[in-house]
C-alpha cells in the first residue's frame, strides 16, 4: 500500500534528515525551511503546474465569465454537445451530482484528462472541416464564450493552475516538488558551511571538514536533472484555436 503524500510539514522534517538531522546540526532555520518548499512550489506552479476541471452552467445570453483566482492558463473548454462526444466523462463526473461551480483537482495518473485533451484536440479538426467550431477566449480573469451552442447547459474548464497542494499532487509531481526543496536547502545550507573553509574546531580540539562546498555541487547538478525531468512531465500541448 503505498504511503500518503507529505504535507508541507512532513517535507521538512523529511529535508532536515536528509541532511543529517538529528545526528548532525543543519543551519537552517524554520523560515529558511517555509522559503525552500515555497521555491519548490513556486517553480512547479510555473513550469508545469496542476490540471484541474472546472464545472460550471451557462448562462443565456452571457458570453464572459469570470474564472477562479488559481487559473492561470485555459487550455481547453467543452460545452454538452462536445463532452458527449467522450462517454465516460459525464459518467465520471456525475452530472447529477455536480455542484455548479464547484472545482475539480485532477491527478494525471487517476484521471484521464490527458486522454480528454487528445480527444478534444480530434473534436477542434472536425469541426473545423465541418465548419462548426465552438469558439472561446481567455482574456486575462475572463473567460469568453464566443458561439455557445444553443443546446449547451454546463460547460467544462480545463485550465492550468497556478496553486499547489502538496497532498494533492500526482506522486511524480510530488516526488519533483520534495527533491526540488531539499536542493534548495542544500544551497542555503551549503552557502552557510562554506563561510569556514578551514572547518570547525571539535572535540579535543581537532578541526572537523564542513561539506558546504559538496553540498553547493550537489545542488547544481540536482537543479540541473530537476529541469530536465519537468520539461519531460509536460502535459501535452494543445490545439491552438486562432
Amino acid at each position: 500500500m503505498p504511503r500518503p503524500l507529505m504535507n508541507e510539514e512532513e517535507l521538512g522534517k523529511w529535508i532536515l534528515r536528509k541532511l543529517g538531522a538529528p545526528f548532525w546540526k543543519v543551519e537552517l532555520t524554520c523560515d529558511q525551511l517555509e522559503d525552500c518548499i515555497e521555491d519548490a512550489r513556486r517553480w512547479f506552479a510555473a513550469k508545469k503546474g496542476n490540471q484541474r476541471i472546472l464545472i460550471t452552467a451557462l448562462a443565456s445570453g452571457q458570453t464572459e465569465y469570470a474564472l477562479p483566482d488559481d487559473v492561470e492558463l485555459v487550455i481547453e473548454v467543452a460545452d454538452d454537445r462536445r463532452m458527449g462526444a467522450w462517454p465516460n466523462l459525464s459518467s465520471a463526473f456525475g452530472w447529477d451530482q455536480v455542484v455548479v461551480g464547484k472545482d475539480w483537482s485532477f491527478d494525471s495518473s487517476k484521471w484521464f484528462v490527458s486522454e480528454l485533451v487528445q480527444r478534444m484536440q480530434y473534436l477542434q479538426i472536425s469541426e473545423r472541416i465541418l465548419d462548426a467550431q465552438f469558439e472561446w477566449r481567455q482574456d486575462n480573469r475572463n473567460l469568453l464564450i464566443l458561439n455557445p451552442y444553443p443546446q449547451s447547459s454546463k460547460i467544462a474548464i480545463i485550465y492550468k493552475s497556478n496553486e499547489v497542494i502538496l497532498e494533492q499532487l500526482g506522486e511524480r509531481d510530488h516526488d519533483l516538488v520534495k527533491r526540488f526543496a531539499l536542493m534548495s536547502a542544500k544551497k542555503v545550507v551549503g552557502r552557510v558551511r562554506s563561510k569556514y573553509p578551514g572547518g570547525m574546531t571539535g572535540a579535543g580540539g581537532q578541526g572537523v571538514e564542513l561539506d558546504g562546498q559538496v553540498l553547493l555541487e550537489e545542488a547544481r547538478t540536482e537543479e540541473e536533472k530537476l529541469q530536465e525531468e519537468i520539461m519531460q512531465a509536460g502535459y501535452p500541448m494543445h490545439f491552438m484555436m486562432g
